[in-house]
């Protein structure tokens, strides 16, 4: 099974992030409340996140659920509605 684009990307910015601020995978786990084996396997894409699990990572990584909704709501609108 393939992670959605989103997701995939998602993964791509905590990498990022990570690496970036020094941090430990299993810190920024702990962090937004997820197993840190878990969230492994979301970062290496053999899994996904609950919604709040989302949210806190967003948070953590600095970005908005209003940013994340408003590319939801893109990508699943009809073209009728974009």
């Amino acid at each position: 099974m393939s992670q959605d684009p989103l997701l995939s990307q998602l993964a791509d910015r905590v990498r990022s992030f990570s690496a970036g601020a020094n941090i430990s995978l299993n810190r920024i786990a702990k962090q937004i409340g997820v197993d840190p084996s878990n969230f492994s396997a979301f970062v290496n894409g053999r899994s996904g996140l609950s919604a709040a699990s989302v949210c806190r990572l967003l948070d953590l990584l600095g970005s908005s659920k209003r940013q994340l909704d408003a590319k939801l709501s893109h990508r699943f609108a009809t073209p009728a509605q974009r």
